[in-house]
């Protein structure tokens, strides 16, 4: 759960506080936004959305650990597998009644 940031190229480090002790494995860019996004185990997905500042968890609805991610460039949605596969969709679908 341990993220850096650096505010000189590198130079020096601070600790920014994650929200969770898990590993985190993988991270990639949100399309349309350039928000950062972090998957790792515990089911853990979190997005970066302040330059570095503050990470928001968004919920997998499971605690089974991620080992990648991916964005379907068509709808945006992130793909996130490992021990299980979950869809977590930009937008929810209508449903009619």
């Amino acid at each position: 759960g341990t993220l850096l940031r650096s505010r000189d190229q590198g130079a020096s480090w601070t600790s920014v506080a994650s929200g969770t002790d898990a590993e985190l494995r993988r991270g990639l860019i949100e399309p349309g936004t350039s928000h950062l996004v972090i998957v790792g185990q515990q089911g853990k997905v979190l997005r970066l959305v302040d330059a570095g500042k503050t990470w928001n968890a968004i919920p997998s609805h499971t605690r089974r650990h991620f080992r990648s991610a991916a964005f379907n460039p068509r709808s945006g949605d992130l793909i996130a597998v490992g021990e299980r596969i979950v869809r977590l969709a930009r937008n929810p679908p209508l449903t009619s009644n």
